[in-house]
C-alpha cells in the first residue's frame, strides 16, 4: 500500500485554482507598479528634452547677439565702442551692426527675438538689454523665457 500512496502523491498533473488565483492577485499588484514607474520615466524623459530645448534655443540666441556684439563694422571702425552704440532708450532692443535684435510680441502667445526679419527665438517672455550697473563697459542680455527663468550674460565691449 505505501508504493501506491506514493505514487499517487507524487502524481502532480495541472495547477490548482488556489495557484491560478496567486499567480493573478501578484501579477495584478506588479503591473500597476510596472506601468507607473515607466509612465513617470517617459514623462520625465518629456520634460527634460523640452527644458534641453529651450535652453539650447536661448544659448544659439545668446550666443549669436555675443558674436554679433564683438564684431565690428568695417566700414567704420569708430562705431560700436560704448555701451551706448549698442543700446537704445527701448530696453527691448539690441543695436550691431547688422541692424537690430528686438523683441516682436504682435503675437501675444509667440514672443520672439528677430534681426532684420529673421527669427533667432521664439516662445519667450521677454527680452532685456541694459548697461552693467556693476561694469562699465558691459552690456547685459537677459531672456525670460516662457516659465518665467531668466537666463542673462553680460558682454564686456573692448
Amino acid at each position: 500500500m505505501i508504493p501506491y500512496m506514493k505514487k499517487h502523491l507524487c502524481n502532480h498533473k495541472g495547477i490548482t485554482l488556489l495557484e491560478v488565483l496567486a499567480v493573478i492577485t501578484i501579477i495584478a499588484i506588479i503591473v500597476p507598479i510596472l506601468f507607473g514607474i515607466i509612465t513617470n520615466g517617459q514623462n520625465q524623459y518629456q520634460t527634460q528634452s523640452e527644458k534641453n530645448r529651450e535652453l539650447s534655443s536661448i544659448s544659439y540666441a545668446l550666443k549669436v547677439m555675443t558674436e554679433d556684439i564683438r564684431k565690428k563694422d568695417p566700414s567704420d571702425p569708430s562705431k560700436f565702442n560704448a555701451v551706448s552704440d549698442y543700446i537704445r532708450s527701448d530696453t527691448h532692443s539690441l543695436i550691431v551692426s547688422r541692424g537690430t535684435y528686438i523683441l516682436d510680441s504682435t503675437d501675444l502667445d509667440n514672443k520672439k527675438i528677430i534681426i532684420n526679419n529673421e527669427t533667432i527665438i521664439s516662445n519667450i517672455s521677454d527680452f532685456i538689454v541694459t548697461k552693467d550697473t556693476s561694469h562699465d563697459n558691459t552690456i547685459q542680455i537677459t531672456i525670460i523665457d516662457e516659465k518665467n527663468t531668466k537666463h542673462t550674460t553680460s558682454i564686456t565691449i573692448r
